[in-house]
C-alpha cells in the first residue's frame, strides 16, 4: 500500500499490472494511429497486433472490438470537454452558460483533434456503446440535469424530468454533432443554436 498526499492509502500497482497496462496503452495508440492513417473500416486487428509484438488474442484481451477503441478514444475526448465546463455538483451553472461553454469546448476539442471522419466514428459509437464500457457522457449528462434542476421547470403533470430532458439535450448535442456541416464556423454556429433552442425554451417555460 502507498500513502497519497491527502492520507488515503491507494494499493501501488504490480509489476504485471503496470506491464499489462503499458501494453493496453500501446495497442491503443497503435490502433488510433491507424484509424487515423487508414479509417476504421480498413484497419485490422492483426496488423496492429504484428507491429504492438503480441498476439492478436492479447489485443482482444484488452479490446474485444474496434468500437472498444472507439469508446476508449471518445471517453478521452469528451472528457477533455467536460473539463472546460463550468458550475460544479453543488453550484451548477446557468443552463445558457453551460451550452455556450459546451459548445465552444466540443469545437475546440475537434480542431484539436484535426480528424473530422474519425471524430464522427468516435460520435456514432456513443449512441451503442457497449454496456461494460462506462462513457464519460454520464458527466455531461449529469451537469446537464443539475443545471435543469436548478431552472425548477419540470414539475407538474406531464412535464418531463431533468434526466428525460438531459438524455434529450445529449441527443441533440450527438447528432448535430454527427451531421453538422464540415466547415468549422459553420459547424459551430449550427451546434450553438441546436442547443441554445432548449435553453431558451426552458427559460420560457420558467417564465
Amino acid at each position: 500500500m502507498k500513502k497519497t498526499t491527502n492520507g488515503v492509502l491507494r494499493a501501488v500497482p504490480t509489476q504485471r499490472e503496470q506491464q499489462r497496462m503499458t501494453t493496453r496503452n500501446r495497442l491503443f495508440d497503435l490502433c488510433v494511429a491507424e484509424f487515423h492513417r487508414i479509417g476504421v473500416e480498413k484497419t485490422r486487428i492483426r496488423d496492429i497486433a504484428l507491429r504492438a509484438g503480441v498476439v492478436a488474442g492479447t489485443f482482444y484481451f484488452h479490446f474485444p472490438s474496434k468500437n472498444h477503441v472507439l469508446l476508449e478514444l471518445g471517453n478521452r475526448l469528451i472528457a477533455q470537454v467536460v473539463d472546460q465546463l463550468p458550475g460544479s455538483p453543488t453550484e451548477p451553472a446557468d443552463l445558457e452558460r453551460l451550452l455556450n461553454a459546451l459548445v465552444e469546448a466540443t469545437i475546440e476539442v475537434e480542431e484539436q483533434f484535426a480528424d473530422r471522419a474519425l471524430f464522427r466514428a468516435v460520435v456514432s459509437s456513443f449512441q451503442h456503446p457497449s454496456v461494460e464500457v462506462p462513457v464519460e457522457s454520464i458527466r455531461l449528462q449529469v451537469a446537464l440535469r443539475d443545471c435543469i434542476a436548478e431552472l425548477g421547470t419540470t414539475a407538474g403533470e406531464g412535464a418531463l424530468s431533468a434526466d428525460e430532458l438531459s438524455t434529450l439535450i445529449l441527443t441533440a448535442y450527438f447528432g448535430a454533432l454527427l451531421v453538422g456541416p464540415d466547415d468549422p464556423q459553420e459547424r459551430f454556429a449550427q451546434l450553438q443554436r441546436t442547443l441554445l433552442f432548449f435553453a431558451r425554451a426552458l427559460q420560457t417555460a420558467e417564465g
